[in-house]
């Protein structure tokens, strides 16, 4: 946990003049974290695609990491959908409504994906991996598109 706070803190410097990328995010810091959160996520997909089902219990733990990042973005747009209430219309609120309900619904694909990692043979290693990459982008794609 201690790693990860420090890697979201160095991203926060190094993001910190970058613009929005999401137009949930109520404030710059919720806007550099989002930031820095996926592009350490990225790498860490990365790192996954790596992995041979020898490494199946750090590929597992990578796998984690990525769930909090998921974690992490909703709340963020959670945060920031409650803030900004008042100044919505019934239409736009219920459409961030929607959109945090799918990325609810791809962040536990996400989590289903992981918990296949464990009990994976050899012979299914590589679906269960490229079902938790695709599962990410598609959490990924709908963030982005929000």
């Amino acid at each position: 946990m201690r790693t990860n706070t420090i890697t979201i803190l160095l991203c926060l410097g190094i993001l910190a003049s970058t613009t929005s990328m999401n137009a949930y995010a109520t404030t710059a810091t919720d806007q550099t974290i989002a930031e820095a959160l996926s592009e350490k996520t990225r790498a860490t997909i990365e790192e996954i695609k790596q992995y041979s089902v020898e490494s199946k219990e750090i590929a597992g733990e990578k796998a984690k990491e990525i769930i909090a990042d998921a974690d992490a973005r909703i709340k963020i747009l959670e945060d920031a959908t409650a803030d900004k209430t008042n100044n919505m219309s019934d239409s736009m609120r219920d459409a961030k409504i929607k959109t945090i309900v799918k990325l609810k619904e791809k962040r536990q694909s996400l989590q289903n994906w992981y918990q296949k990692f464990h009990n994976s043979s050899k012979d299914a290693w590589d679906e269960i991996k490229q079902g938790f990459i695709k599962s990410y982008d598609s959490f990924q794609y709908t963030y982005k598109n929000s």
